[in-house]
């Protein structure tokens, strides 16, 4: 009971610290932020703060209400990938209850038609249902929808890279991980390749959906989505290098089909199991941006945020 009472005080500090920041948002130092988003954000706050570092205009009602609604995007007309759409819902968070009701699915699929004609050059690829639904979990969904855009076309994330055509994105990412994988992690590098394992086997789960596609704890998808929201795709890159890290004595010892299963299933693995364990050692390894950005020079490859 006493743990409880000071896990309960300490969950009403960080909120108290994080209403105080959203109401000073301009002005709080950009380190002062980084940390606390490392530290998680609180879960009453999530929304509030996903839509400031997201979409800040969506404060101002005379910006914001001047924006096409959603049904009106829709009345656009429906492209051909809206049948790719209606093959992703069932399979987007099936393990979460609120998408297996009629309610989210429909505001998922209204989300994802709406940009498809929003952006009818991209329209829709498989994969970025994920983040549309990561927003719908504390957003309703014209809120969703416009955070969904600032992922998909803000210069902080630009995910529409990830999932253009050729994925220039994707091929950025994986030429640095690569470098990176060679770099500090020779001898796994090494086994991987011996083994027959290459990195396009994994690499674009990993970053084009960022592991939402897998069923990690929500608790840990919450704080990977915070950090990729407060930190781009370095969150990301940080991430995978832990898992790598945690695993490293069974990737070069284990059979091919075991080490691929390490990769392509982290979330199955007892050591992984335990997700304040996993946050302790990701915070620990984080990078920093000098570092994140050295690498993207060192692999002679444009850095992407």
């Amino acid at each position: 009971r006493q743990l409880l009472e000071e896990e309960s005080r300490k969950e009403f500090t960080r909120e108290m610290k994080w209403a105080y920041m959203t109401k000073n948002w301009k002005t709080t130092p950009p380190k002062v932020l980084h940390r606390r988003i490392k530290k998680g954000i609180p879960d009453g706050m999530r929304s509030l703060v996903w839509r400031l570092l997201l979409d800040p205009d969506s404060q101002d009602d005379k910006i914001y209400n001047f924006r096409p609604s959603i049904k009106s995007l829709i009345e656009k007309g429906r492209q051909e990938c809206c049948n790719i759409i209606e093959v992703d819902l069932p399979r987007t968070m099936p393990q979460m209850e609120m998408f297996q009701k009629g309610d989210a699915i429909n505001s998922l699929r209204s989300i994802l038609h709406a940009y498809s004609n929003y952006d009818p050059t991209l329209g829709y690829t498989q994969g970025m249902a994920f983040y549309a639904a990561m927003l719908l979990c504390y957003m309703e969904e014209r809120q969703s929808f416009w955070c969904f855009v600032s992922l998909m076309k803000g210069k902080k994330h630009h995910l529409r890279n990830f999932f253009s055509p050729g994925f220039p994105g994707l091929d950025k990412i994986g030429k640095v991980w690569e470098y990176v994988l060679n770099h500090h992690y020779k001898r796994v590098a090494k086994r991987l390749e011996d083994i027959g394992l290459s990195t396009i086997m994994y690499v674009p789960s990993w970053f084009m959906c960022n592991f939402f596609n897998m069923p990690f704890p929500m608790v840990l998808k919450l704080r990977l989505f915070d950090c990729f929201l407060g930190f781009g795709t370095r969150a990301i890159f940080s991430f995978a290098l832990t898992i790598i890290k945690m695993n490293k004595d069974l990737l070069l010892t284990d059979s091919m089909e075991d080490c691929l299963q390490i990769l392509q299933r982290p979330y199955e693995f007892p050591r992984m199991k335990n997700w304040r364990v996993v946050v302790r050692h990701w915070q620990e390894n984080f990078l920093t941006e000098a570092q994140y950005k050295g690498y993207f020079k060192n692999a002679g490859v444009k850095y992407i945020p």
